[in-house]
């Protein structure tokens, strides 16, 4: 066996250091809710996933939670949920049970990657990658943004400080070089490092 792991990056380290910032490849257990079209469903669909998380859902373009236990919005009575990873093989059976007839849930683990880029005046780095006004996100934004032609959600844990980022896992490498080529070209312009 060897002694390292390759990440859905490619990278042998899940974590790179540039300049005051690092990129990390953050393992979680994700699973997608989508209410079912009738109205009766819907509604139900809503309150069961707010009881069983024990909060009150995000509205639009936000999330709710904290650390590795987040709900975001993803569409029109549509959520995605992460947890630890240790809750890969449970995580959407509980929620299917907790949701009954009134969602459809599918495991998303294999299927996404998670990306957190932490460290001082991210808006330099995330202004180079998407069309929106990186400024003025706050803590529990969630955007869609496409990066290099790759759809993602963005989540703004922390303003300017931690931005945690979801794409396809046959994205994920291409999502980390954009990331990092960002992240460098912002620490050479603040003086980090080289360019």
């Amino acid at each position: 066996m060897p002694d390292y792991v390759l990440t859905a990056t490619a990278a042998v380290e899940p974590s790179v250091d540039i300049g005051e910032m690092v990129l990390r490849e953050t393992p979680l257990a994700l699973a997608s809710v989508a209410a079912f079209d009738h109205a009766e469903a819907a509604g139900q669909a809503g309150d069961r996933l707010a009881r069983h998380l024990g909060q009150t859902l995000p509205g639009v373009q936000r999330f709710a939670g904290t650390g590795e236990s987040l709900c975001f919005w993803t569409g029109d009575q549509q959520w995605f949920v992460t947890a630890p990873i240790a809750q890969e093989h449970v995580l959407a059976a509980q929620l299917s049970e907790a949701l009954a007839e009134a969602a459809a849930v599918t495991d998303q683990t294999g299927g996404w990657v998670a990306l957190d880029v932490e460290g001082p005046a991210l808006t330099a780095v995330f202004e180079r990658l998407v069309g929106f006004d990186v400024a003025a996100m706050q803590t529990g934004d969630a955007l869609r943004a496409t990066i290099e032609h790759i759809g993602c959600f963005v989540l703004c844990l922390s303003e300017d400080r931690h931005m945690r980022l979801f794409c396809a896992r046959s994205f994920a490498e291409a999502l980390h070089h954009a990331l990092c080529v960002a992240m460098k070209t912002a620490a050479a312009q603040a003086g980090q490092v080289p360019g």
